[in-house]
């Protein structure tokens, strides 16, 4: 699973981007990192539980290019774990352990759950 969490970040390969596929991560693109990694320089963390579920936690504070950008990278990371048959719920967590792309400011990283 980590290894699909860094190729999404590092983007599509050449010849992904043949085929019309275009990254996400990066300058002047839909997120790109604006600090520091606070976790031994890398980008994110990302842990499992036995009940299926999984936890992305950036390590970076994130910039988000638009309104819907937040949503195109949780339905990324979400589609791409759910593929794996033994994952049911997938959360994403901001650089500080909140709901990623949440204006709520819920402190309680339990109702980030998809």
């Amino acid at each position: 699973m980590k290894r699909y969490c860094e190729q999404a970040i590092a983007g599509p390969t050449t010849d992904e981007i043949e085929l019309g596929l275009r990254p996400t991560f990066g300058d002047n693109r839909t997120i790109w990192f604006a600090s520091a990694s606070n976790c031994n320089n890398k980008d994110f963390n990302i842990t499992t539980q036995s009940n299926g579920y999984v936890t992305i936690q950036f390590c970076r504070d994130t910039m988000l290019a638009g309104d819907m950008s937040g949503f195109i990278i949780e339905q990324q990371f979400e589609s791409t774990l759910k593929e794996f048959d033994d994952v049911t719920k997938v959360r994403i967590l901001d650089s500080k352990g909140q709901c990623f792309n949440d204006m709520r400011g819920d402190p309680d990283p339990n109702t980030c759950y998809r």
